[in-house]
């Protein structure tokens, strides 16, 4: 997944978790009884709580996929699959008697899981001088413009020290 599409789809997952809240909020401001404000706010901020921590995970797998740790972001997901999310939902959903509920609780939980096990990856890992060597390799430090000398123009790098001065 290329950066801008994964930026896309973090402003996606975002913007589709703050509607699933304000639904539920507006949903348990206005709704009449006490059993309809539970069902808007359990399922639609469960989806939007849900959505937000999905886009938190897509950026930080991004950015340890990028820097080649690929072994992270599988865990995560693995795991939460396996463990958080069938556990959650066969032990709630079965032997609880949840049902559906515990299905949204399910996917909460699993993306949850899959939130914090990256940012313990990204914040564990050596990524960054990983990251630094790959970008040293090829040619792009973080030391060098990006931009090239013949594009910025004619005053710019000209050591006129007192050109800056207000």
């Amino acid at each position: 997944m290329t950066g801008i599409l994964r930026a896309a789809v973090v402003v996606a997952l975002l913007g589709v978790g703050s509607f699933f809240l304000a639904v539920g909020t507006v949903g348990l401001l206005r709704l009449p009884d006490v059993y309809n404000r539970l069902h808007a706010t359990s399922k639609a901020t469960t989806l939007g709580a849900a959505s937000v921590f999905l886009a938190g995970f897509v950026l930080l797998s991004g950015a340890l996929q990028g820097a080649s740790e690929t072994r992270t972001p599988f865990v995560a997901r693995v795991s939460g699959l396996l463990v958080v999310y069938l556990g959650v939902s066969v032990v709630g959903g079965y032997v609880l008697g949840y049902g559906p509920l515990a299905v949204y609780v399910a996917v909460a939980a699993w993306n949850v899981w899959g939130f914090a096990i990256v940012c313990w990856g990204f914040a564990r890992g050596d990524w960054a001088e990983r990251a630094a060597a790959m970008m040293a390799d090829r040619g792009s430090a973080a030391d060098e413009s990006v931009v090239p000398d013949a594009t910025r123009g004619a005053d710019a790098g000209d050591g006129d020290a007192d050109a800056d001065t207000t």
